[in-house]
């Protein structure tokens, strides 16, 4: 029968392309809607299977663990039926790196070397499955297979003339993208983004250092996904210190939580600070972290941090966003006023201490303001990027303290070594960013 309705195709105008593309069209909706049918049933939240997401390229360093070395006859997951699904497991325990693949040294010996498809362990491979009546990628001769690799050639022209580009921005009359999909990745217990498919396009990145590319994700580990239902019910229990229903207060920098809104980005708050910044490296304490995002950034930039947060749920989840971008930055669990976390901190020379919406939060007591005082006293610092509420805000009613903005400024230079302030940003709140040197 498909084999009669693709003969009837060619005789259709563009040999029934505009046909071929509903129809392909009708599937993805309809597999879409069986995924959305399989998470409501399993109380999932899952983003959209054909999300693209573009990461570094670095991130992806093992294979999927499909119990065995044969990499030509791998059985890792289904391409089509397992895409959006959710499976516990060990299959993301993998110790076989990606660059130990055959195909890798192939391609890497290939575009390092301009080593002959025909004088690599790879080829000859497959050569010898097609001999024996397999056919590897549908290819049934010699022949067959050396127009695949006059393909592969045809793709590492292209990515390096033109740089890696996902599918949707690219003419699909270009044949070095024919086969119209992104490499894929499966997701593990710990966030990490592990090969499933697609290994020519991502060894072409990896060889010639294209830092980032698009990929899409398959399969999740069902760890992972009870952690991001676990993030979205805090956010819906106006968890990690927001106060609006829905959103968390800060973004999560992973690249398979963004869906989940936060109420501040951030985004803008780091830019400005960076730009003024006068340091290229450093000692970094962030004060008040949250998800960690500001120690995130700067590390990304070159700095040595530190990071300290009270809120149990917030330490919870940074700590796992924190192994999951691989950040080597120390957390410190407990309250940033308590005399030990003020004795061990004192030992270190801050050259910058970030301090963005959390001081006004120990002028509500007056036992909390004094040991904000203690804290100023001690700590060993050259530079603070400081955020102070606004006056008026309802939160501060009854407060034992309520400074203005340029009050505030002045408390904390008349409690530590710092001289001057400056107004370095306004954010679209009306919140000030100053900072204290």
């Amino acid at each position: 029968m498909k084999e009669n309705i693709k003969k009837l195709l060619k005789y259709l105008p563009d040999e029934g392309k505009s046909i071929r593309g509903l129809y392909h069209n009708f599937k993805a909706k309809k597999q879409y809607l069986f995924i959305k049918i399989k998470m409501l049933s399993q109380e999932y939240n899952i983003p959209h299977p054909d999300k693209i997401y573009w990461i570094d390229t670095d991130r992806i360093v093992f294979h999927t663990d499909y119990g065995s070395n044969d990499e030509v006859k791998h059985n890792v997951f289904d391409m089509k039926k397992d895409k959006g699904a959710v499976y516990g497991g060990d299959w993301d325990k993998s110790d076989f790196k990606f660059t130990d693949l055959k195909a890798y040294k192939a391609i890497e010996d290939r575009i390092k070397n301009n080593v002959l498809w025909e004088d690599t362990e790879f080829y000859r491979e497959i050569l010898e499955r097609i001999n024996a009546g397999e056919t590897p990628w549908s290819c049934k001769s010699k022949k067959d297979l050396d127009e695949h690799f006059q393909y592969l050639d045809e793709l590492i022209e292209s990515i390096k003339e033109k740089g890696y580009r996902n599918n949707k921005d690219i003419n699909t009359k270009d044949q070095a993208y024919k086969d119209n999909r992104e490499i894929t990745v499966n997701i593990g217990r710990d966030g990490e983004f592990l090969f499933q498919d697609g290994r020519h396009r991502l060894a072409i990145a990896k060889v010639f250092g294209i830092e980032r590319i698009p990929v899409q994700v398959l399969v999740r580990h069902k760890r992972w996904q009870e952690f991001r239902q676990k993030v979205f019910r805090i956010a819906k229990g106006k968890g990690g210190s927001t106060k609006k229903d829905g959103y968390l207060y800060q973004p999560l920098l992973h690249p398979d939580l963004q869906d989940i809104p936060a109420i501040h980005d951030c985004k803008d708050r780091f830019e400005a600070i960076k730009e003024d910044l006068p340091l290229e490296e450093g000692k970094v304490l962030d004060i008040g972290a949250n998800f960690g995002y500001f120690t995130h950034k700067f590390e990304d930039i070159g700095f040595d941090c530190v990071a300290v947060e009270y809120n149990n749920e917030n330490v919870e989840i940074a700590k796992k966003i924190k192994k999951a971008e691989n950040k080597n930055f120390e957390f410190i669990h407990g309250d940033i006023l308590d005399n030990k976390t003020i004795s061990y901190l004192k030992n270190y020379q801050f050259d910058v201490i970030l301090a963005l919406n959390i001081f006004h939060h120990f002028l509500k007591e007056k036992e909390r303001y004094d040991k904000l005082k203690t804290l100023l006293s001690k700590l060993n610092l050259k530079i603070m990027y400081f955020e102070p509420h606004l006056p008026d805000e309802k939160q501060m009613t009854d407060a034992y303290k309520n400074y203005t903005e340029d009050e505030f400024v002045d408390f904390i230079l008349s409690l530590t070594d710092l001289e001057n302030g400056k107004l370095v940003y306004q954010a679209k709140d009306g919140r000030k960013i100053f900072r204290l040197y």
